[in-house]
């Protein structure tokens, strides 16, 4: 009897491939995906599943898009929630292409952080597939992981691009800067006679003012929520 190709081997071999890349090894690939090199090894030889939540790791050190689903039963277990209000989570197959969109920060409240050498923000993964809507193809998404929930993360497209001025109930990624320090996240625009407030999402009692009251601070909207990713366990 003749061995049925699963998703797994599809995805051995596409690794195997993308390691005979010129300057690409089994030990660098686990040190991108901060393994030990045996649990690389185990996973070349088909003795270790390949979790859904390595993929985009893994594309992004081989510098190649992840193989496309062929199928229902090729599909990873992960799955994006699409609604902003937090009303209900309805998990939708992504599309065949997989689309990957940067990971660009952690999002959390009271949290200051300097900017990393190299820019590169401390979050799980440096990239996750893009929200699929056929009402945002072609436009520029990228993700802010939520800091109390690793794997959960917000999807946005630069605010700039959407919105002459702030309107009032949008959810944002907002960042504020004080010289080498900065805050990323996640609010809801309050426009009134008082000017535009920026209302926490998970705090209604931490509110912040654009622009800032503080002389030596600066608020920028820099994302509008579009929706919500989330890396299911199985």
């Amino acid at each position: 009897m003749v061995k049925e190709c699963t998703m797994n081997d599809k995805l051995v071999d596409w690794i195997r491939k993308g390691l005979l890349k010129p300057g690409k090894s089994g030990k660098g690939l686990a040190r991108h995906l901060g393994v030990n090199n045996s649990v690389v090894s185990r996973m070349i030889h088909g003795k270790r599943s390949i979790k859904p939540e390595e993929l985009p790791l893994i594309a992004e050190y081989l510098e190649d898009p992840i193989p496309p689903f062929q199928g229902a039963s090729d599909l990873p277990k992960i799955g994006h929630t699409t609604d902003t209000n937090g009303m209900e989570s309805k998990v939708v197959r992504l599309s065949p292409q997989v689309r990957l969109v940067e990971v660009k920060a952690k999002l959390a409240l009271g949290v200051w952080r300097e900017e990393r050498v190299g820019g590169r923000p401390l979050v799980s993964v440096a990239s996750v597939p893009a929200l699929v809507d056929p009402r945002l193809k072609g436009i520029e998404q990228y993700a802010c992981e939520l800091e109390e929930s690793p794997g959960r993360f917000c999807i946005f497209v630069p605010y700039a691009n959407y919105r002459v001025s702030p309107l009032h109930g949008d959810v944002v990624h907002v960042r504020r800067t004080r010289g080498v320090l900065h805050e990323d996240s996640l609010r809801r625009v309050v426009v009134s006679r008082d000017g535009v407030q920026l209302v926490a999402v998970d705090d209604p009692n931490d509110v912040v003012k654009q622009p800032s009251s503080d002389p030596d601070e600066v608020v920028t909207i820099r994302g509008l929520l579009v929706g919500r990713y989330e890396m299911l366990n199985f």
